[in-house]
């Protein structure tokens, strides 16, 4: 339903959300909603001016033109994107850093700079970003992979970051994850066939899970995320 291409026989339901909440959705194929031949820097310059408040847009004054360039030099340096990449175009960029820096597009928040943050829904406390990614590691190699979901973990954990954004929570699917990535996860949802949970908790969890719950006896040596994903591919539950 996020990225609009589920079917309408898929769309019954009731989807919750907090007052005030803002989502933000990250398609697992980039080059089908990203310009390629743009750089880094139009690419960034663009989404900002896209979020900025209909009152403030317009007013390229060198105090708002100093406020963008410091927040995108603040958000690339959360993911560790250098500040060269501003002026290479996004299709010469590799695949680790395209998927970084279509995250930079989504978390820009001028509204931190223009003190809109600042607003409170009653009961609710300060406004909630939620950042959705479909397969952010899919196609990228075991190195890259653990590198972008490290700026993701690390997203959600810098104080210097949310002094220029509000905070985050990150929700994503993922294939096939590797132990040094699964660790990252602070919740893990694991489902079967026809959408039945066979696991949701900690990382840290699942070898519990399965010798208790699910009775599935597993050796020290087998990663416990390999023998949950095979319980749940098979459908012996």
């Amino acid at each position: 339903m996020l990225s609009g291409t589920a079917s309408s026989s898929l769309t019954t339901g009731t989807v919750y959300s907090q007052p005030e909440t803002e989502v933000y959705y990250i398609r697992q194929q980039l080059a089908e909603c990203i310009v390629g031949q743009l750089t880094v820097g139009q690419l960034l310059h663009y989404a900002y001016q896209f979020k900025v408040s209909s009152g403030s847009r317009g007013q390229r004054s060198k105090s708002s033109t100093a406020k963008e360039a410091e927040h995108i030099r603040q958000t690339m340096a959360a993911l560790m994107l250098p500040e060269e990449l501003l002026t290479r175009p996004f299709d010469r960029c590799s695949g680790g850093e395209q998927k970084r820096i279509a995250i930079a597009q989504e978390i820009l928040d001028p509204s931190v700079e223009e003190g809109n943050d600042k607003k409170e829904v009653k009961g609710q406390g300060r406004r909630q970003k939620i950042l959705y990614l479909d397969e952010p590691t899919t196609g990228l190699d075991s190195a890259s992979a653990a590198q972008v979901m490290h700026h993701l973990k690390n997203l959600t954990q810098k104080s210097n970051f949310h002094h220029h954004h509000r905070r985050i929570t990150i929700v994503a699917t993922i294939h096939a994850p590797s132990d040094e990535v699964l660790s990252l996860f602070n919740h893990l949802y694991v489902l079967a066939k026809e959408g039945v949970a066979v696991y949701s908790g900690p990382p840290g969890g699942i070898r519990s899970t399965l010798e208790g719950t699910i009775q599935t006896t597993i050796s020290s040596q087998q990663p416990p995320i390999e023998a949950l994903l095979k319980v749940a591919c098979d459908g012996n539950i």
